[in-house]
């Protein structure tokens, strides 16, 4: 309904409701609003009623025409239309809060809680209402008594009932009680505060014996919260006339129901420990699995139960039909192109429950025959591929295998052939050579490590006998440099003065050959772009003495970047990048000499100083004191005394001037000072 004219107007009004029909009345209507707040705090009194009363004495005992709610804002509006006879007429509110009228102010005025404010209805108009009374003295509460379980984040699982004790009471100037709210309602909320699922009104929870009681019970999976789920639970309440109270807001960690996942061996039924099978290749091999609830051992029915095995198989894992709580799938080992351990991934889901994602592994071994050479042999897809560690130029070593019947495990001698292959890497000709069959039954290769080149060698071993699978196996075989290893490197950062010489010794040795010294080596040290070599000074200790002296460390300490380099024939070639510091020049130890020449400066400028200070002070002396500054000094060394720095003797001036005072204590100044003599006399107090 959209108000055309804010005139007022005569008039009648009807409805007629219609359906689907769109209704547009233009009629004289009314609205005031009241601004409700505590009186002098200004706090909106939220709840707070409005009554409403068509008459102008005593509105107490007259129906209400309307009722309003002050909402959180303090705000209560009411609408109304003009009379039959156009009149407006005039209206009384009351304010009720807590079941009590109360004296309040309007625009200023002071008004009976009794007898209230009298208005006319106008076509608009508000009103500032302050209410006497004290917010804080009326109270409406809801509190938390127990929580069962009483952590909500980490104790309660799917389908887990949850407890809730709690009351709503009502403070009115200190004293509280219980009350029975008029509606009082629990809500989930997601994690993101959205509404999750209905309002549920607890007022069924209400104790029937004592009012304002709540004891709540609830099962997670009958409110259709999902495991593995966050939400807020929300409690809040409401009564007519009161302020709302603060809710009761809990947050809810659902766990998913823990779940676990056995494997068993097919045909035994017998709980395997480890998560791992063996298969011969080219057999199917059945997998049975047992999936439950870890809470009560129930056996449960998944929603997605599947097997994934790399690129080679994957399915869904299906109810085994013989047996019963068991489920089962089967590996087809032929799919491999190599035997091996592989890994067979398993998933495991239902909704509320722990999603399982586990591992299979399975051994697919080689049949009916296998190479062995202790455990650096992998045997992949009908293949003995012999990966070998790599050894060092130089080294001997032979290479020694097993024929043997994959079934019964023994040795097979006598083969009909018994050879090997090689070539270097990237060469397509090949070398053939024979195995040594030795009294023992096993077979060598002894490829004469210890005069082959650096480098990497392919070698194919073949060994056929009747009646057995024919096996070969490749090896890579990586010949390599030998290492050096270094002792009394220089620190990454080594420190001298200006003028002194470093002292670099190194020593190196073979670790690949029991700790061997190294001679004949290339050290060198690369400097600002020279290099200075380091000579052997005896087997395996190479050294050199770095000078400084045209370093120029005169003002700061100066930082050279250097590089050991350190190479050998069939050996590994080493760099050791450090620095070189070279402390400022010094003129006596641990004093820089440019310190010392700024120390000696500053300390000429003081003197300069002293003495420019000293010429001004004595510039500023009198004359006469100057002249008998230079008697003293004459007198102290004994000299005559100049005419031009002579004036009146001193001693005339003192027996001028005290000589009176001398002869009342019974004294003859002249005679005292005719005696050259200075006594600690004062002129008028006698000796000090």
């Amino acid at each position: 309904m959209e108000k055309a004219n804010y005139e007022a107007a005569n008039g009648t009004v009807k409805f007629v409701y219609v359906e689907s029909t769109d209704i547009d009345i233009s009629t004289t209507l009314s609205k005031v609003d009241f601004d409700v707040v505590e009186f002098e705090g200004g706090e909106p009194i939220e709840n707070a009623l409005v009554k409403v009363y068509n008459a102008t004495n005593s509105p107490t005992t007259s129906e209400t025409v309307a009722e309003l709610k002050v909402d959180a804002g303090g705000l209560a509006r009411y609408y109304g239309f003009n009379n039959e006879t156009g009149d407006w007429g005039n209206h009384t509110i009351l304010i009720e809060f807590y079941e009590q009228t109360y004296d309040f102010d309007v625009n200023g005025e002071t008004y009976s809680r009794d007898e209230g404010f009298n208005f006319t209805f106008d076509t608009y108009c508000s009103y500032n209402v302050e209410v006497r009374l004290n917010i804080e003295n009326l109270q409406t509460n809801l509190t938390l008594i127990s929580l069962d379980p009483s952590n909500l984040q980490t104790d309660v699982y799917w389908n887990d009932s949850i407890n809730i004790l709690f009351n709503f009471t009502i403070t009115i100037n200190e004293t509280t009680e219980l009350s029975s709210p008029d509606n009082i309602k629990m809500r989930f909320y997601d994690e993101g505060f959205t509404p999750y699922g209905p309002s549920v009104d607890l007022k069924v929870y209400e104790n029937p014996s004592e009012k304002g009681i709540f004891n709540v019970t609830f099962n997670t999976a009958e409110k259709t919260l999902k495991g593995g789920s966050n939400y807020y639970i929300v409690i809040s309440a409401q009564k007519t006339g009161y302020s709302p109270p603060e809710s009761i807001s809990k947050y809810l960690k659902l766990q998913r129901v823990p779940t676990n996942l056995t494997i068993y061996d097919y045909e035994s039924k017998e709980q395997l420990g480890e998560n791992k099978i063996e298969s011969y290749y080219g057999e199917l091999t059945n997998v049975s699995l047992k999936y439950f609830n870890t809470q009560d051992n129930i056996e449960l029915s998944p929603d997605t139960f599947i097997f994934n095995w790399d690129d080679y198989d994957a399915g869904n894992i299906d109810p085994d039909p013989i047996n019963d709580g068991f489920y089962y799938f089967t590996v087809n080992s032929s799919k491999v192109s190599y035997t091996g351990t592989y890994t067979i991934d398993i998933t495991v889901e239902k909704e509320d429950y722990e999603t399982i994602n586990d591992v299979i592994e399975i051994e697919i071994i080689i049949r009916p025959t296998v190479i062995e050479g202790g455990k650096n042999i992998i045997a992949e897809g009908g293949k003995n591929i012999i990966d070998f560690p790599e050894i060092y130029i130089h080294e001997a070593i032979n290479f020694t295998f097993e024929y043997n019947d994959s079934l019964t495990h023994e040795r097979l001698s006598g083969a009909q052939e018994a050879y090997y292959e090689w070539s270097t890497k990237g060469d397509s000709e090949s070398v053939r050579e024979d195995l040594i069959e030795t009294e023992d039954k096993l077979y060598i290769l002894d490829f004469d490590t210890e005069n082959r080149d650096v480098g990497e060698y392919s070698l194919y071993i073949q060994i056929e006998k009747d009646n057995y699978e024919s096996r070969w196996a490749y090896l890579t075989l990586k010949i390599k440099k030998r290492i050096i290893e270094t002792e009394n490197l220089p620190s990454k950062q080594e420190n001298v003065v200006q003028g002194n010489t470093l002292k670099i010794q190194i020593t190196l040795t073979d670790p690949t050959n029991g700790s061997q010294l190294i001679t004949n080596a290339n050290v060198s040290l690369e400097v600002q772009g020279t290099k200075y070599t380091l000579n052997m000074i005896q087997e395996g200790i190479y050294e050199l003495s770095f000078p400084t002296s045209g370093v120029n460390a005169l003002f700061t300490s100066a930082n050279l970047p250097a590089t050991i380099t350190i190479e050998k024939e069939n050996y590994e070639t080493i760099t050791y990048d450090f620095s070189i510091v070279v402390g400022m020049t010094e003129i006596f130890p641990g004093i820089p000499m440019f310190y010392f020449i700024m120390i000696a400066g500053a300390i000429g400028a003081v003197v300069g100083a002293l003495g420019i200070y000293r010429y001004v002070q004595v510039a500023r002396i009198p004359e006469f004191v100057k002249r008998a500054d230079k008697i003293k000094k004459s007198i102290k060394k004994g000299k005559s005394i100049s005419d031009k720095n002579l004036y009146q003797s001193k001693e005339k001036f003192i027996a001028k001037w005290y000589g009176d005072d001398w002869e009342e204590v019974g004294l003859s100044i002249e005679d005292s000072l005719r005696s050259g003599k200075k006594g600690e006399k004062s002129f008028k107090g006698g000796a000090k």
